[in-house]
């Protein structure tokens, strides 16, 4: 396949996903931080990676990719001597994922249009991730009567998608437009070190330990 001969920059970005996800994802989840700022902030660190990772494959099938070896990354939860129930590893690596498809769907818009377009493909990625996770819980919860909190009352339902979508699309927004702004196309397709088959194989096992650890 085409897009495995971008295997490197696959597994580098997924790793650097799956590190963020145990490192700036636990810190977020935190007491002291509010308990919405895991799941605002995270969407727009991906969407950022992403754009980061498309402007050096140019395949969006690519970043379905890198979602799986980040959800991959995050399933190393499940082999953890830990307290935490199963679908607290399983509910993050359906976000991750559903994030990649989302973003892979409009991350030719993000990158080549102008920016009223852009900005409505990031909310729109950011705001359908949401409602698709909620339907992946819908399914479950008509597979197995487990009702997930954000399907107990339209109001979370809605504050889960629709609110808290759209003020991580915002973030995602600036993320996104700082990221494009300091990193031209032309640097952003350059050959980087960092992303040689060996650093990238040696990041996806520091991202495995992080997470096995935390």
């Amino acid at each position: 396949m085409k897009t495995l001969k971008f295997w490197p920059v696959i597994l580098f970005y997924g790793a650097l996903w799956g590190i963020l996800e145990a490192t700036l994802g636990f810190v977020l989840q935190l007491p002291f931080f509010p308990h919405i700022a895991s799941g605002l902030v995270m969407f727009p660190v991906a969407m950022t990676l992403l754009t980061a990772a498309y402007r050096h494959t140019r395949s969006a099938k690519s970043l379905l990719y890198i979602g799986v070896v980040a959800a991959s990354v995050k399933a190393v939860n499940l082999l953890a001597p830990s307290i935490l129930m199963p679908w607290r590893t399983y509910n993050p690596m359906i976000a991750i994922v559903l994030e990649s498809l989302l973003v892979m769907a409009v991350i030719a818009v993000v990158v080549a249009r102008p920016w009223p377009q852009k900005i409505a493909a990031i909310l729109v990625a950011s705001i359908g991730w949401r409602f698709a996770f909620m339907g992946v819980q819908g399914l479950r919860y008509a597979l197995s009567d487990f009702t997930h909190v954000n399907l107990t009352s339209w109001r979370l339902f809605t504050e889960f998608t629709l609110f808290q979508g759209f003020l991580s699309g915002v973030i995602a927004v600036a993320f996104v437009a700082v990221f494009l702004r300091m990193v031209k196309p032309r640097e952003a397709l350059e050959r980087k070190p960092w992303l040689q088959p060996h650093y990238a194989s040696a990041l996806f096992v520091l991202a495995l330990v992080l997470t096995y650890v935390l």
